[in-house]
């Protein structure tokens, strides 16, 4: 509470903007999923269709651990076959994870201006395409030990064979790789203004590479939107690099604040898809 109360400190004008600029994270996602049915599917829809099913399902992983709540696409898109749908939302998933890791690697290289940075961001890179193109290539028969029922096997064979034909559309995928990491730098952008706007004293770099390091930490907590995980580890980030603990706090709390927006506009959107599918 003390901190929403030091916003009257702050520059109201630049605060509203950074409140209105933070809802590109729902439109680029919208734009993203739209782009990715209407290239991968024989289903065509709009942008305001998409952006429903994305406000939707982004209102309901807000309170799933590791934002599992996504998979909620698998009903809400009516008009695609659920296992089609749930193909789609893993390479969305995938590409997620992806760009959560490779930011702030990336931001950490050029703050730190050190080649074993380097050296380790493209060891942890490479690594980790390795690590998804050898569990999507070898799925089906790790599943196929674990899982015995039938048609569970069946649902299973088809999801992986879509995933696959998906991933064969290079031209989508990039694009949609692109479109999720410009998703996450945008956000890390809005919370370097936030830092700035609240008189957090540091660098355009630390600031990045601090707080996506954060949401990194907060990510593979997997605390529903990394509430307090994301904080803590920013702040220990912040104070290896010497800064206050109170300041940093003040300012990660004021971008929590600010990130709810999207979510309560997901839900105003998830309300109103409900109540015309009712």
């Amino acid at each position: 509470l003390s901190s929403i109360d030091q916003t009257k400190n702050v520059t109201l004008t630049l605060l509203l903007i950074l409140i209105i600029l933070i809802n590109f994270v729902l439109l680029i996602r919208a734009i993203r999923w739209q782009y990715l049915v209407n290239n991968t599917t024989e289903i065509k829809i709009s942008f305001f269709e998409s952006l429903k099913v994305i406000s939707s399902s982004f209102f309901i992983s807000f309170a799933t651990p590791g934002r599992l709540g996504e998979i909620s696409k698998t009903v809400i898109m009516k008009d695609i076959d659920k296992k089609k749908a749930f193909s789609l939302t893993l390479i969305e998933y995938i590409m997620d994870v992806l760009s959560i890791f490779t930011l702030p690697i990336i931001f950490s290289i050029f703050y730190f201006y050190q080649i074993k940075y380097f050296i380790i961001t493209f060891t942890i890179i490479i690594l980790i395409i390795m690590g998804i193109y050898l569990l999507i290539k070898n799925f089906d028969k790790t599943i196929g030990i674990l899982i015995k029922n039938r048609e569970i096997k069946e649902s299973k064979d088809i999801i992986i064979t879509n995933i696959k034909n998906i991933l064969k559309q290079k031209k989508v995928i990039i694009n949609c790789l692109f479109l999720s990491h410009l998703n996450y730098f945008i956000f890390y952008l809005i919370a370097v203004f936030t830092f700035k706007i609240t008189g957090f004293n540091a660098s355009f770099l630390v600031i990045l590479a601090g707080f996506s390091i954060g949401h990194l930490i907060g990510a593979m907590s997997f605390i529903p939107s990394g509430l307090g995980s994301r904080e803590l580890g920013a702040t220990a980030f912040f104070i290896w690099q010497g800064f206050s603990a109170s300041d940093v706090i003040y300012s990660l709390i004021i971008v929590r604040i600010i990130a709810l927006v999207p979510f309560f506009i997901a839900f105003l959107i998830y309300m109103k898809f409900v109540k015309e599918r009712s």
